[in-house]
This record gives structure tokens, sequence and C-alpha cells, in this order.
């Protein structure tokens, strides 16, 4: 409804209210149409700066997680430690791992340094030597992918929490290379192994890593709106964001801005989305 004609229903109405005028009424549907499109507007401006608001924001932080560690010893709290070989413990025995092949509990990623944000998980990695299991190591990782996916179902992507912090647990050969800058804390053994320096982060630029992210996340709302259904291009495009990150720790390069774009699509919530979706797409394509 163009601004000129709600002005004037407007005006016909405040006229006809004044002067006791019995047409109001017949305005009155029209009025409560434009009632609707004021509300409608007020409540997706709200929508949209709430979701203005809620973007992660990625910063260099002067402290580790104070929910999670010590911040005058940089030490994982008591409790904390506790609660990850527990969870470690649960997610070894839902991957029915046999104990000869676990080798310990690492902590990893963001949350074990300097550069978090509020949506950040607590990365708790099982390393497992993989070949003590079976040679099919290929077969084997696809295991380990599929049976963490059955783990997210049943507990939820957020279901476990450390203070507040979401817990999410990976299955990883003790052979696999690893980032050299990449913050990774021995929870078996209460040390670090790599302890994250703020020294070596660099001055991220928000607003530019921001700005980047937004494309991939246009793209992702783009092919829904667009009722894709070819699962060939779904894919590529899930495999073009998965790849942001890869190419950064390839390079050994955790603070990569391909990696920070990478996290800050994942923390709002885009690949969640389209995989939903891809899901729904593979289930149209089977049904009859």
């Amino acid at each position: 409804m163009g601004r000129q004609r709600t002005n004037q229903l407007l005006t016909k109405i405040e006229v006809s209210k004044r002067g006791g005028d019995r047409n109001v009424p017949f305005f009155y549907d029209e009025y409560l149409t434009i009632n609707r499109h004021i509300k409608t507007y007020k409540v997706m401006r709200s929508f949209s700066q709430f979701l203005y608001e809620s973007k992660v924001s990625i910063k260099k932080h002067k402290t580790l997680r104070s929910e999670l560690f010590n911040t005058k010893t940089n030490q994982l709290k008591p409790e904390v430690r506790k609660q990850m070989l527990k969870i470690a413990n649960a997610w070894a025995e839902f991957l029915e791992i046999p104990k000869s092949a676990i080798e310990r509990v690492d902590f990893v990623g963001s949350s074990a340094g300097y550069l978090y944000h509020e949506n950040s998980d607590a990365d708790i990695h099982l390393i497992l030597d993989l070949s003590r299991i079976s040679k099919c190591d290929g077969l084997l990782r696809e295991y380990l992918r599929a049976k963490k996916k059955v783990w997210e179902n049943q507990y939820g992507k957020d279901g476990i929490t450390l203070n507040g912090v979401p817990a999410e647990v990976y299955g990883e050969d003790i052979d696999d290379p690893r980032p050299r800058l990449q913050a990774r804390y021995d929870v078996t053994n209460n040390k670090w192994i790599n302890e994250a320096d703020p020294e070596q982060i660099p001055n991220v630029k928000d607003i530019e890593i921001q700005t980047k992210a937004e494309v991939w996340e246009d793209r992702v709302e783009d092919a829904i709106e667009d009722e894709i259904e070819n699962i060939e291009t779904l894919n590529r495009l899930k495999d073009r964001i998965l790849n942001l990150r890869k190419s950064s720790m390839d390079r050994g390069d955790e603070y990569g801005e391909s990696n920070l774009v990478y996290k800050v699509v994942r923390a709002n919530g885009s690949l969640d989305r389209l995989d939903r979706y891809m899901k729904g797409v593979e289930a149209n394509n089977l049904s009859l």
C-alpha cells in the first residue's frame, strides 16, 4: 500500500472520527489493514535490528574465556576439566572405540585461545590412533562423522554446555596435521600442548570479516528462497563455504581471514539452515 494512499485513508478516518461520521466503519477495515502494515513493518524492523545486533563479533580478547579458565593461571578450571573428561568418556563409549586406541583428550579451537566470540564452542577432541582400529582409514573417518551427527541429534547442537559454553565433540587421529598457531590444551594431563599467544594473533578488522561473511550468508538465503532443488548445486555452495576453513587450515593458519569468515558464517547459523534445507530437498527427491 502506497504512502499517499495510506495518508489519505488515515486523514479520512481522523476527520470521520472527529465529526462523528457514520461512515467510519466503512473505513475501519482499511484502517485495520494500514495498522497491520505498520505493525508488520515495526516487527520486521525490530527483527532486522535483532539480527544485526546478534551477529557475532570476531575480536581479540585480553584474557582466555573466564567460563572455562582460571584467567590468572591460564589453566582449565578443575570442575571444567573434570566435566570435559566426563563428556569425552561418554563420547568414546558412544563411538564404541576400544580403549587401547584412545591416546588422550584435547581441548582446541577458538574457546581455547584469545580470538573467541560469544557463540564459540568448546571443542573437545578425542585423540585416537585409528591404525589400531582399522586399516580402512576413509571408512573409519566416515563412521566418526556419521556418529557425530547421531550424537548431535541425540543431545542437540548446543545441548551439552560448560558454564554456558556449548561443548562439541570430535574424533581426531593422532597423526592428523594441526595448524601451527592453533591453541591446544591436553585435558587428560592438564597441560598446554600449544598455548595461545595473543602477540601472534593478528589484529582482526571485524567489519571486513562481517562483510565477506554476509556475502556467503546471502548466497545461502538466496538458494533457499529461490527453492533450488539441484542437490549438486547446493553441495557446491556448501563445499565452497567449507573450503574457506580448509584453505586456512591447510596453510596452518588458524587466524587466516578465510577461516574467520567461515567461523562467522557458521556461528550465524547459515550452514545449519543450508543443511536442513538440503535434507528436505534430498527427502523430496527420494519421495514418490
